[in-house]
């Protein structure tokens, strides 16, 4: 049997129906396939499309002049298609050709010699791993190349806000000036000569977009809005997908956040929220959670049509809907590493992606127990997503910490164009920088 996915066949038939079947075997003129002997009966197409996707052999072709013959066996029809247009003939026999070298990739080289040879990725690089979290950031971030178009794309958005990971960002914000925060934070990514440092940041976000563990208690959030009052920085609390055993806890977060700050901004990562808070002075944005898309950032060794990476519901007229009757009044995207369109008024998080959110904790289960498997919502983890990290590969761009896996989109920090693409109406843009 031919792989559907290198060579499909589109039986088309009077009427326009399109027929897709899988061929069993091909040859330099023709091709074979089979049907269960109770359809036999209707086939009989006018035309036949050929799609090829191998190595060499891509492309399409049609046939209108073949021959169709059929042999039954006990409960299946077997059908050999002779052609002798020109055009199918040479991708049956490109075909032929790729179909031996993939078999040879596959058996004798192995699946990185195979992917790389079919996408060009480079799966030996997946054990190439840097030395620590840091030391990949700051590699990453410092290397990085900013084109001329770049500083004024970002200073057409309006407004420009930093997300405070839980830990030392959190830590350092009660204790010393939020410029020099802000400054520091650049620095330690290897960011302190990038324009990004020539503005300052008006709004902080805090909290937590992925996990209810790295939440601020009422206590602290409190602390941490008298703060943003002192330092005359706006604030806004982000919010994860919250679990049942978790409601009170929300609830009491909420109740503090609007008994603090009136009108406080909420980003939340659950659609329960709103619903929870309505009767609260609270305004609420859907984070990046809510606005999904696909992100990977393997997208760049994706074969596929860019145009189906826009398709997404989150622009819909149904989630618009939704969102009104919810008050939800924006919403906040992250970089995915491909063009796409925010709606005007909207947030973007850069450079980093959230490219996976799960309740139980991968890092917390491999650091407690050594095996990933072993996860557990309810387990106390310590946050031990401080102090460690799951690394990839570095040609990736991905890392792990905690419950989350972040992707690297250092087009958002190089290319002007790009940015003033997917940043077209947007008024906000929020700098996140996971630490760990």
């Amino acid at each position: 049997m031919v792989s559907f996915a290198l060579f499909a066949v589109h039986l088309l038939m009077d009427g326009g129906a399109d027929c897709p079947v899988s061929a069993e075997s091909i040859g330099p003129d023709s091709f074979t396939f089979r049907t269960p002997l109770s359809m036999a009966q209707a086939i009989c197409p006018d035309a036949i499309r050929l799609v090829c996707r191998g190595l060499q052999a891509k492309g399409e072709a049609f046939l209108r002049r073949f021959a169709l013959t059929r042999e039954d066996e006990d409960s299946i029809a077997v059908f050999h298609v002779t052609t002798d247009e020109e055009d199918a003939v040479q991708l049956l026999r490109r075909l032929m050709q790729d179909l031996t070298r993939y078999q040879h990739l596959k058996n004798d080289c192995g699946d990185a010699a195979l992917s790389h040879a079919l996408t060009g990725y480079p799966a030996e690089k997946e054990l190439q791993f840097a030395s620590s979290f840091h030391a990949w950031r700051r590699g990453k971030l410092s290397a990085l190349a900013v084109d001329d178009a770049w500083a004024d794309a970002m200073n057409v958005v309006p407004h420009l806000a930093v997300m405070l990971h839980d830990g030392p960002q959190t830590e350092d914000f009660l204790h010393i000036s939020f410029l020099a925060l802000w400054k520091r934070m650049l620095d330690e990514a290897g960011l302190s000569s990038h324009p990004l440092a020539e503005r300052t940041p008006d709004t902080v976000l805090m909290g937590s977009l992925t996990c209810p563990r790295l939440l601020p208690d009422p206590s602290l959030l409190m602390r941490l809005l008298d703060r943003c009052r002192a330092q005359s920085v706006t604030p806004a609390l982000c919010l994860p997908p919250m679990a049942e055993d978790d409601t009170a806890a929300f609830r009491t977060l909420l109740e503090t956040a609007a008994h603090a700050w009136p009108g406080l901004e909420v980003v939340t990562g659950d659609l329960g929220l709103p619903v929870m808070a309505a009767a609260l002075p609270l305004r609420f944005t859907a984070g990046p959670l809510l606005n999904r898309r696909r992100k990977d950032t393997r997208l760049d060794w994706w074969q596929g049509d860019p145009a189906m990476l826009r398709e997404t519901s989150a622009n819909s007229d149904a989630m618009a809907m939704l969102y009104s009757r919810l008050n939800i009044t924006g919403r906040m995207w992250d970089v995915c590493g491909y063009p796409f369109t925010p709606c005007a008024g909207d947030s973007l998080m850069l450079p980093f992606s959230l490219l996976s959110t799960g309740q139980p904790c991968t890092l917390s289960a491999i650091m407690q127990t050594g095996d990933r498997g072993r996860q557990c919502h309810h387990a106390p983890c310590g946050k031990l997503c401080r102090d460690a990290a799951l690394m990839y590969g570095e040609h990736l761009n991905m890392v792990g910490i905690g419950n989350s896996v972040y992707g690297l989109d250092s087009r958002s920090l190089t290319d002007g164009a790009y940015l003033k693409e997917i940043t077209s109406g947007v008024k906000r843009l929020v700098v996140s920088l996971p630490d760990s």
